[in-house]
């Protein structure tokens, strides 16, 4: 067994490793943009195959036109069997914007009360 120092060095790396890799996926999926017309909203959390969230994501157009076409194939033909969340209206309005070449979700209509 090996020591309790080695041990934690090799989590360490390994939780370090990942996290480099997820960054740049997220990267990816939210950049290069160049205006406002690049960016689109997707219900598809990273990683996963059906829209489950609540709150959209920005992602770039070409990102968000993969995910829906990514659908029927990672759901095996049958995208009627994503469950479909229940979501609470958040009474704000939001869209995808492009700030310093990323997309980002801007509110647009703040609450009113």
């Amino acid at each position: 067994m090996a020591p309790l120092p080695v041990a934690l060095a090799l989590l360490l790396l390994g939780c370090a490793s990942a996290h480099e890799s997820g960054a740049a996926a997220i990267q990816a999926e939210e950049a290069p943009c160049r205006d406002d017309g690049d960016c689109a909203f997707t219900r598809v959390a990273q990683g996963a195959c059906c829209p489950m969230l609540c709150t959209p994501r920005a992602v770039t157009k070409k990102r968000a036109a993969e995910l829906e076409a990514n659908l029927p194939i990672c759901t095996g033909g049958k995208p009627e069997s994503c469950p479909r969340p229940v979501c609470r209206d958040r009474g704000t309005s939001t869209a995808p914007v492009c700030e310093a070449g990323r997309c980002v979700a801007r509110t647009v209509t703040p609450r009113s009360d």
